[in-house]
């Protein structure tokens, strides 16, 4: 996942984590027998609010857009003048989920504790589906890595070539859960903890790049 050697480690701790996750979903799903038929709507808040650049001149904002998501996992500082589109304000334990070609996973949970003092925004080619707390961050996450989601994605992709493949939010929203509420909420908790450290390691990767970038522009 990461070419730098110098974060590799941190690297491959997510990496299984990540794995734990989609092991632990997956186990749940198959063991659950459900009978109700519940939406990704139906127990997330998936509205959204545009940030409209031309209103917010000067400023800087965290944006979550995709070259960021494919090259560290992490946002920019940006100026709002460099921005050249409106974008959507990411709201706390939000899990962004890219419509833009639904083969390649890039589902994003953000850390709500580190990044502050400046606004958060994301391209509005992810879709925006947020939870009350870590716990339901943690599902959300879980639910939208999984393979049947991800299948789901690219049963309902519109567009002739895969650069230009796209789902449409509404369908992202009406994915249909193939779990319980309650199946879901008993390994809440669990899920929270690993995604918990996953930010945490994230954090730590992105501190450890820029403490080498400072230190080979200062003695080399």
């Amino acid at each position: 996942m990461y070419d730098n050697a110098f974060t590799s480690f941190f690297g491959r701790i997510n990496d299984n984590l990540l794995e734990l996750i989609d092991s632990i979903y997956s186990a749940r799903q198959s063991s659950d027998a459900k009978k109700e038929r519940i939406r990704i709507s139906d127990l997330f808040d998936t509205s959204s609010t545009t940030y409209r650049i031309n209103e917010h001149s000067d400023e800087f904002v965290w944006h979550f857009s995709i070259p960021n998501f494919d090259q560290q996992r992490y946002p920019t500082i940006d100026s709002v003048n460099d921005i050249k589109s409106n974008k959507i304000i990411v709201k706390p334990f939000s899990v962004l989920v890219s419509k833009l070609n639904p083969t390649t996973r890039r589902i994003w949970a953000l850390s709500t504790d580190s990044f502050n003092k400046y606004s958060k925004v994301c391209s509005t080619e992810f879709v925006s589906i947020s939870g009350n707390d870590i716990t339901e961050q943690a599902a959300i996450f879980a639910i939208t890595r999984s393979d049947d989601f991800m299948k789901y994605l690219s049963s309902k992709a519109t567009g002739s070539t895969n650069s230009r493949q796209r789902v449409k939010p509404i369908d992202i929203y009406s994915y249909t859960l193939p779990i319980s509420k309650s199946s879901l909420s008993q390994i809440q908790n669990q899920l929270a903890l690993l995604l918990q450290k996953i930010q945490s390691n994230q954090d730590e990767i992105i501190t450890l790049i820029k403490l080498k970038q400072e230190l080979l522009s200062r003695y080399f």
